[in-house]
């Protein structure tokens, strides 16, 4: 790439823990920072957890010439593993790669909202900007109707060191975190700038005027080519303005009412429709569209006597860039113990359509479902009366002989136990615990997590005693979705959870 040209790196971690090691990220020598962003997905199946994250870099390179970025390193169990390292080329004098002519993505520009950076710092030998505004896309909203909040750092000067942003707490909004754009330049009145963007998607939690508070920008400028007896780099503060947003009430009967608000389409289906007594049964329904679908509810379900309904499984398939748009899919495992054709009752999805502004409920079809009986080897009267041969002939014989019918005792109980622990492996594959055994393990693993917890909140590493809470939360029978969902708020705030935060989330949930 050219001097000045921004560019990603992305260092990527997973495994089957829910608390990750730190990644070692040294400093990118030889590049600017310009900004950073990070992601984590949990998946939660069959009792086991897997966790991916990523950090991501935008660098720019001040200097021509070739350098290597990495590796990073982690330590787990005591091991220490690396990534792979990077060799980059900076040339002096390339274009930045033009975009095809085709495209529909347009450079980002300022509207009226964010203005025009005016205010300077002056020193002996010249003066810079650095402007740090905050805008939203609408001001007017219903309650749940997603806001997008747009942050932006204007620049015509390089970061000694990777600013500090305080973020709001988003008091009466659900929060959710838009994907990184790339950092971009503008001019305007002849000078040029670098423009970075954070995003994040707003859905208001209830009515009336809701204050977004002023946010802080905190870090040093590279002052030397500006004043070089500046000592290299000056520290600056920027805030932004409150942003005040009018909540209106959602119009219309809400009785059933899932908590969308946007435009959506719904889906019910069986992975298979027909299976054997006592094997699961999938049912999978699926909201698409555009709005606050991290917030909607599933839809209810209804099944015959005969069917046993287990937890249902959310997974998210969602595009985050000027909107929050894809799908969630709702899946549903029932278990019929009773053979017999049977006809399980369509889902209803009401919602408010925005399109419209009214409320909508949308229905799906009936779905049929054949439950076959399973009939075993011995039923047969021949099989039957043939192994009750075999069973008689066999004591006939072991009773002549003591050694032998010990020998026949202690056969019969290794069938046994081989028995016992395939059922208990196929029940905990289908999600199935033995009471038993899974309260040993959780009072095991328990006792070993409330140490590690008090250890973290005695060192003020409240997120870390966060996650393991989390962790040893999602051995439980029934994880709580919200309650997790407040763990990954608290997990990705830019800064430490202070002493007060992390207790009165252990207040809030009785921990």
């Amino acid at each position: 790439m050219g001097v000045e040209e921004p560019f990603n790196i992305t260092i990527k971690i997973s495994g089957n823990t829910a608390n990750l090691p730190s990644i070692d990220v040294h400093n990118f020598k030889n590049f600017e920072t310009v900004s950073t962003a990070s992601s984590q997905n949990f998946n939660f199946i069959n009792g086991k957890v897997s966790v991916e994250k990523e950090l991501t870099y935008t660098l720019i390179a001040r200097k021509p010439g070739e350098y290597s970025i990495g590796p990073f390193t982690i330590k787990y169990k005591g091991k220490q593993i690396r990534s792979n390292s990077l060799n980059i080329t900076v040339k002096k004098g390339v274009r930045h790669k033009k975009q095809n002519k085709s495209s529909s993505q347009q450079t980002p520009q300022f509207n009226f909202d964010f203005g025009i950076p005016s205010t300077h710092n002056y020193n002996r030998n010249g003066s810079y900007t650095v402007e740090f505004l905050s805008g939203v896309n609408k001001t007017k909203v219903l309650q749940g109707e997603e806001i997008i909040l747009t942050y932006k750092i204007v620049r015509d000067i390089s970061f000694a060191t990777n600013p500090n942003i305080d973020f709001p707490d988003f008091k009466g909004f659900w929060k959710e975190d838009m994907d990184e754009v790339n950092p971009y330049y503008i001019t305007r009145n002849g000078k040029r700038y670098i423009v970075n963007e954070i995003k994040f998607a707003l859905f208001p939690t209830k009515n009336g005027r809701i204050t977004i508070p002023r946010s802080t920008l905190s870090a040093y400028v590279n002052t030397f080519f500006i004043d070089p007896f500046s000592g290299g780099n000056e520290k600056i503060e920027r805030k932004t303005k409150p942003i005040t947003i009018e909540v209106a009430p959602i119009k219309g009967d809400t009785a059933n009412f899932s908590g969308g608000v946007g435009i959506f389409q719904i889906s019910d289906s069986l992975v298979a429709d027909s299976v054997n007594v006592g094997e699961p049964l999938i049912r999978v329904i699926i909201v698409r569209g555009i709005g606050n679908l991290p917030l909607i509810q599933k839809p209810m379900t209804s099944y015959p006597p005969s069917f046993r309904v287990f937890n249902s499984k959310v997974e998210q398939n969602l595009e985050r860039k000027d909107d929050i748009r894809g799908s969630v899919r709702f899946k549903e495992m029932v278990i019929p113990e009773k053979g017999g054709k049977f006809v399980l009752p369509g889902v209803s999805f009401k919602y408010f359509n925005t399109k419209l502004n009214k409320m909508i409920t949308l229905k799906t079809d009936s779905l049929h479902v054949t439950v076959k009986n399973v009939i075993s080897q011995g039923e047969t009267g021949g099989e039957i009366q043939h192994s009750d041969n075999i069973l008689k002939l066999t004591e006939k014989e072991v009773h002549s002989d003591s050694v032998n019918k010990y020998l026949l005792y202690f056969y019969f109980l290794a069938i046994f136990i081989f028995v016992l622990i395939f059922i208990i492996k196929l029940l905990d594959m289908l999600g199935i615990k033995i009471a038993f055994f899974e309260n040993r393990r959780r009072n095991i693993n328990s006792s070993r997590m409330k140490g590690k917890i008090k250890k973290f909140e005695s060192s003020g590493e409240y997120k870390r005693a966060v996650a393991l809470i989390k962790e040893a939360h999602l051995w439980g029978a029934n994880p709580d979705e919200n309650f997790i969902k407040d763990c990954d708020k608290l997990l990705f705030k830019p800064k430490e959870l202070s002493r007060d935060e992390y207790f009165e989330f252990k207040k809030k949930y009785g921990i």
